[in-house]
């Protein structure tokens, strides 16, 4: 009977024990006191400052070399056009300039053929006036295609037979009178060095 109540008693003080614990652990903690943080440094306002003065100058940079970009594109965009213009107007030119040389080559090809074909002929009027009947006859050709074209075919006659029985190459009738004038178609041999001179030079 003793036994149990010491044994009782243990668990008695135990449990109050126990609970005391309990309780002490439940009650907060005292406040603790309040932390004083020191007081800013102003440096720190002068970096932020500093910072913002950068900011502003970074962006203020970039706007001007976007504005500087622009003014570049412009520039080259108007250069590139004014190049354009320059080159195709330097093309139109050289054409043109081509198409007129072409055309004096042209003529002057002409001229140098119409040189060629004269003095051609000229070799071949010398060749006859070398010869004194080939003479002769160029002679009387000339004359009479003279003679043709400045009187009416009334006015003079080719060969006629005069009253001593010469036969001029030709005599022209003047109107109203029975004179005529009598023409005998001679090329001298002296011209024969002009000719030469004319197809030498």
């Amino acid at each position: 009977m003793e036994l149990a109540l010491i044994v009782l008693g243990i668990a008695m003080v135990a449990a109050a024990g126990i609970i005391a614990f309990a309780l002490l652990r439940a009650r907060p903690a005292p406040p603790s006191p309040p932390v004083e943080l020191p007081p800013p440094d102003p440096r720190l306002d002068t970096v932020i400052a500093a910072q913002g003065g950068i900011t502003e100058r970074f962006q203020q940079t970039v706007e001007a070399q976007a504005a500087l970009q622009r003014t570049l594109s412009e520039r080259l965009e108007a250069l590139d056009k004014r190049l354009g213009e320059t080159l195709t107007n330097s093309a139109t030119t050289t054409a043109a300039s081509i198409a007129g040389i072409g055309e004096r080559l042209t003529v002057i090809d002409a001229a140098q053929k119409n040189i060629s074909e004269l003095s051609g002929q000229v070799v071949s009027l010398q060749q006859v006036l070398a010869n004194k009947q080939a003479r002769g006859a160029f002679a009387q050709t000339q004359m009479e295609e003279i003679v043709r074209d400045g009187l009416p075919s009334s006015l003079y006659d080719f060969q006629f037979t005069l009253s001593n029985r010469n036969r001029p190459d030709c005599v022209i009738h003047i109107p109203g009178n029975k004179a005529m004038v009598v023409i005998d178609a001679k090329v001298s041999a002296g011209v024969l060095p002009a000719v030469a001179l004319c197809h030498n030079g």
